[in-house]
């Protein structure tokens, strides 16, 4: 599972293929939100600990998770 990693302006957002266990877990972040336009979760950049906390915790969920970041 691909999950990439976009800096935007104060924001990271997040673009992966629908999972939800990964679905599940973004929710928990603080101010995490989904566009529908663009089909991607935003997540504060003051949230980022919290995020790559998130994904480590997801980890055995998913074995073969492979994060790009891109910032």
């Amino acid at each position: 599972m691909n999950v990439e990693i976009f800096k935007s302006n104060q924001q990271l957002e997040l673009s992966f293929k629908f999972n939800k266990a990964i679905i599940e877990k973004v929710k928990t972040i603080k101010g995490a939100k989904f566009n529908g336009n663009q089909k991607l979760w935003s997540v504060p950049l003051e949230s980022q600990d919290d995020l790559l906390s998130t994904f480590m915790s997801i980890d055995d969920l998913l074995e073969h998770q492979k994060l790009i970041m891109k910032l």
